[in-house]
């Protein structure tokens, strides 16, 4: 039966070919009247590429886009929309891409479910699958804004939910023992625990930026409320402070190697904790102390809850040293 005007056809093309079958359409015609055709895909059977046929009218997509690659497609997608992310948000979804590149040369239009699934499942921790969704998620809107698709397959991804363990807080006997272990560690956990700091914030101090004379630092990352913040230097941690300083510089580790460190250590001593917990431990013993919540937000870098908390209460560098000193100095309990 001959396809209706318009509809496209199916030819096969001479020679020994893997996918003899051409699906194509008319676009034009040229200056003898000949037709112009653009290739929609090849397949294997004349079947096969009356379906992909069938799929093309119903919805059709990009024919100067479809041969556009994953690896092509994720290029361009990285100088026109991942600019208009946050820094960390580009950076977190960038590095998803080392987990789906293998299928780089393949091109978008005939990326499957199964393919984006497969990298899902490849993906190490939680926190990674979310990124390799995210990051599919984005390529197929991208995608399906330039025409390359008419599905976007990324909506059925689904990650695995996990159940996140419960914080636990340092208990006051804990952190006594960590005064007593007196290695760079226990330091570092006490240095976290005494200012409230995130995992970074204090291992990327600027020591320019401490006041020992009026006994503060200024740090702070993350959210506009947490960004250059006046944290008080509690007593209890003042000489790891100094020593800090003087040396110029927290931890010889960055991050990712310190979590690492961090585990052995807790192992070794007995301590079942991640190291935001320190930062838990603030809140809590602050909380425990009955602290004003606008001086423990401003401590912690939190957006405090109501609009008059945010805007007409304002705190005294004292105010919050008095705040911090609420911390019981348990080096001498």
């Amino acid at each position: 039966m001959k396809n209706p005007n318009g509809y496209g056809s199916v030819v096969k093309l001479s020679g020994n070919r893997r996918k003899p079958y051409q699906v194509r359409k008319t676009v034009g015609w040229n200056e003898k009247g000949h037709p112009i055709y653009k290739t929609v895909g090849y397949c294997k059977t004349r079947k096969e590429g009356n379906i992909l046929l069938a799929e093309y009218n119903k919805q059709p997509w990009n024919l100067d886009m479809a041969a556009m690659t994953l690896g092509e497609l994720f290029e361009s997608w990285k100088e026109k929309k991942m600019p208009l992310l946050s820094d960390s948000r580009g950076k977190g979804l960038a590095s998803a891409w080392k987990r789906i590149d293998r299928y780089k040369d393949i091109k978008y239009k005939d990326i499957r479910f199964l393919h984006m699934q497969d990298s899902l499942d490849m993906a190490p921790t939680p926190s990674i699958k979310r990124l390799v969704v995210d990051l599919w998620k984005h390529l197929d809107k991208y995608a399906f804004e330039l025409d390359i698709i008419g599905k976007r397959y990324s909506d059925t991804l689904r990650t695995v939910t996990v159940e996140s363990k419960e914080r636990s807080p340092f208990s006051p006997d804990e952190i006594r023992a960590l005064f007593d272990i007196g290695d760079d560690m226990a330091s570092l956990a006490l240095a976290y625990i005494y200012t409230g700091m995130r995992a970074k914030e204090l291992l990327d101090m600027d020591m320019s930026k401490i006041n020992f004379e009026e006994g503060y630092l200024v740090s702070g990352s993350k959210t506009a409320a947490g960004k250059n913040r006046i944290i008080p230097i509690h007593p209890a941690i003042e000489d790891i402070i100094k020593a800090y300083a003087e040396r110029g510089y927290v931890s010889e580790y960055a991050y990712n190697t310190l979590s690492r460190k961090w585990s052995a250590w807790c192992d070794k001593h007995g301590f079942d904790h991640v190291i935001h917990e320190c930062r838990h431990t603030t809140e809590t013993e602050l909380d425990r102390a009955d602290a004003n919540r606008k001086c423990i937000d401003m401590i912690l870098g939190h957006k405090s809850s109501g609009t008059g908390q945010r805007i007409y209460n304002h705190k005294t560098i004292e105010e919050l040293k008095d705040t911090i000193r609420l911390i019981p100095n348990y080096s001498r309990s």
